[in-house]
């Protein structure tokens, strides 16, 4: 269990503390600054986009039926 604090509008020094597994979440490459800047800014500034850690479930193979 990880402890992620969600910040709430209009005011996001003020939020919520959840407790939330470590398999729920994805780790980004955010500083703490771009973070900060992204969630002051409602979004309309954002860093390069981040390079999330999790991978991708591959996708299974179909085989085809021939007659």
């Amino acid at each position: 269990m990880i402890n992620v604090f969600m910040p709430s509008t209009p005011n996001p020094t003020t939020g919520f503390l959840m407790f939330v597994p470590l398999s729920k979440c994805t780790k980004l490459n955010m500083s703490v600054d771009q973070a900060i800047k992204y969630i002051i800014s409602a979004g309309l500034v954002t860093p390069k986009a981040p390079e999330i850690k999790k991978a991708l479930p591959k996708k299974k193979k179909i085989k085809k039926l021939t007659k």
